[in-house]
């Protein structure tokens, strides 16, 4: 019959032919080094019972590749060896309760993070919430009356119903009148008025007659014998009229405009004049 000296002796015998320090095997077997160095002199059971020297010592085989049932039997009686199952110390038993553990440690951080988490996605989409539906009141308007009109299928919108732009109105196509009877020789006649700075270029009967930035709110006035073409960097900043008749704001984008006896072409669609 073997005692714990001679245990010891056995596993430490093994573990140093398989070239193993101490360290090494608390790291893998998560037994601590002293316990390790208490059964390498038989003197574990100075500190420990019964119970937990038998269960370290059989994990320690189990690593080593040392027959722990053999060394076991030396030591302690049958019965005690029987239950040792009811303490769940096999190596792969733990090995699965381990990382368990690891995690059960965790829970509580974990479940702080998660609450934290879905508070901010909260807030989040409340702000979002908030933020469109005060978008959606300041883009609303009531004082403009939107007005479409159709020639070939193509839609054009202005507004109307203002005395303050029909005031404006008035004042552009009085404007045009006035260049009419300057050059009373010229058939055809067009007037831009700018809310903003925009580009065009103005051919004149075949001759560019300008080419450059027009100021905000400013007049100009073109005449010609047959047709005037202009290229328009943003037809949206600008109001037309033509042949002293007002077309008012006719799109967006860079056109181009055909003026003749006839009045108004955008990109080749004929316009007719805005009601005044």
């Amino acid at each position: 019959m073997k005692n714990l000296n001679e245990i010891g002796a056995i596993l430490e015998k093994a573990r140093k032919e398989k070239k193993l320090s101490i360290f090494e095997v608390s790291s893998k077997t998560k037994i601590h080094e002293t316990v390790i160095k208490q059964i390498e002199k038989g003197t574990a059971d100075n500190a420990l019972s019964k119970v937990y020297v038998k269960s370290f010592i059989k994990k320690y085989s189990l690593f080593l590749g040392v027959n722990s049932e053999e060394l076991l039997a030396d030591y302690f009686d049958v019965k005690e060896i029987g239950n040792d199952q009811k303490i769940h110390l096999d190596l792969e038993e733990e090995k699965v309760s381990e990382p368990i553990a690891e995690i059960a440690k965790y829970m509580p951080a974990i479940g702080l993070i998660l609450i934290v988490a879905i508070v901010i996605l909260t807030l989040i989409a409340g702000f979002i919430r908030i933020t469109t539906l005060f978008k959606k009141k300041t883009i609303k308007t009531t004082n403009v009356i939107e007005v479409k009109q159709s020639e070939n299928g193509k839609e054009i919108s202005h507004t109307e119903n203002q005395p303050k732009k029909q005031a404006e109105i008035t004042t552009i196509v009085e404007t045009a009148k006035q260049s009419i009877s300057k050059t009373s020789s010229k058939e055809i006649s067009l007037v831009l008025k700018s809310d903003q700075v925009v580009w065009i270029r103005v051919d004149q009967d075949g001759e560019v007659v300008f080419q450059g930035n027009l100021k905000p709110n400013t007049n100009e006035t073109w005449s010609a014998d047959k047709q005037i073409n202009v290229r328009v960097g943003n037809l949206k900043a600008l109001e037309i009229t033509v042949n002293g008749q007002y077309y008012g704001n006719v799109g967006f984008g860079v056109k181009d405009l055909v003026i003749d006896k006839n009045g108004l072409k955008i990109d080749g669609q004929k316009f007719v004049p805005a009601k005044e």
